[in-house]
């Protein structure tokens, strides 16, 4: 059991409740921010306030998980640049007058773009949307800090519990509202979907790594298409669904293939997600 202390910015959101649970199972003391806290020990916390920031943390850490973001890509371009740049700026000024051992921050594959092979840390980085942009730029300014970091790129994943703005949940929905059609984008790019389980379980343990100012990619190596998910979510709800073309939900440039290179976590000792799509899909399918 760990006594060690951990901050995560973000803490209410989807990933910060799993990875607060996770990290209390194991012993660790979880304080953390979020714009609306709604528990005693969360504390408020706006990036574009630095006030707001230095109140937060005058609870002490030992590691902070900087996951608070705008996540969703297809947000307001101008809200994803204040949260995940200027926000980025406020909270490593902060943070540079603070004492402790480790900072993770959560950036994403987005950055990779994509390409005909799995994306390893070190793939040349191919941002096809403001959102990855954005996260390039959250990186350098990381390594710029002189802060001890890690910045861990996610691949896809979801769970019970994440909002139905994002894709996999949406599908879910309609499969459990027995819904007779759904409007949807490109059915044949392939994406990693993993577990947040997963990647929460990895976000602890690159916390125990020795290795600082690295760059971890979080994922499975296993990808799917949206056409192969409808296939396995006909098959385990027993209904069908027809699919309708929408155009807002088109990207044109949107690549064929985006697939994690797990062989850096290997290296270190660390299991990657397990990419079992079908088990995830049949809890989502489960839950309230």
């Amino acid at each position: 059991m760990s006594s060690k202390r951990v901050f995560i910015t973000g803490i209410e959101g989807f990933t910060g409740r799993y990875l607060e649970r996770y990290l209390r199972g194991l012993g660790y003391e979880v304080s953390g921010g979020a714009l609306s806290p709604s528990a005693p020990h969360h504390a408020r916390l706006d990036l574009l306030d630095k006030d707001s920031i230095k109140a937060a943390f005058r609870v002490k850490f030992d590691y902070i998980i900087h996951l608070a973001a705008v996540s969703f890509a297809m947000a307001d371009p101008a809200e994803i640049k204040n949260a995940n740049e200027i926000g980025t700026l406020n909270l490593l000024d902060t943070l540079s007058a603070v004492k402790f051992q480790k900072a993770i921050f959560a950036s994403s594959a987005s950055v990779y773009g994509g390409g005909d092979a799995p994306m390893s840390e070190n793939s040349a980085l191919n941002p096809q949307s403001i959102y990855a942009q954005s996260k390039i730029y959250m990186e350098e300014q990381i390594a710029r800090s002189g802060l001890p970091f890690i910045i861990a790129r996610p691949f896809n994943y979801t769970g019970a519990g994440q909002s139905e703005n994002f894709l996999i949940p949406k599908i879910v929905r309609h499969f459990k509202d027995e819904a007779f059609v759904i409007k949807l984008g490109n059915l044949t790019p392939k994406r990693e979907y993993n577990d947040v389980k997963d990647v929460v379980r990895i976000y602890e343990q690159l916390l125990k790594l020795e290795a600082n100012d690295e760059i971890f990619n979080i994922g499975s190596g296993k990808a799917y298409s949206i056409e192969q998910i409808l296939q396995i979510l006909r098959r385990l709800s027993g209904r069908d669904i027809a699919v309708q073309s929408d155009a807002k939900f088109i990207r044109t440039n949107d690549p064929a293939l985006l697939v994690c290179d797990t062989a850096k976590l290997l290296n270190y000792g660390i299991t990657p997600c397990s990419g079992d799509i079908e088990a995830l899909l049949r809890l989502m399918l489960a839950s309230d």
